[in-house]
């Protein structure tokens, strides 16, 4: 809320603009580890399912913790079939 009386914004603006970087954090740290496991993404890609908890895991353990885990899923389901 202080955020909006010094920047002028309406007070939901502050807090749009945190997630959608926040989003933008996700996607980035999504494709860097898909990137950098490329054999593991293979290995999901032809049935072995339960490596994909331990992509999650890892792109969490890259934010802190900070990342929104459903986000997190979302995306790097998106990612894994393309």
């Amino acid at each position: 809320m202080l955020a909006a009386f010094s920047t002028g914004e309406a007070p939901a603006a502050p807090a749009v603009a945190s997630a959608q970087a926040s989003l933008l954090v996700e996607r980035s740290v999504v494709r860097d580890r898909v990137d950098h496991d490329g054999t593991l993404v293979r290995v999901i890609r032809s049935g072995k399912q339960a490596l994909f908890g331990w992509f999650v895991g890892q792109v969490m353990k890259s934010t802190g913790g900070k990342a929104n885990p459903a986000a997190v899923n979302e995306i790097l389901k998106r990612k894994l079939a393309g």
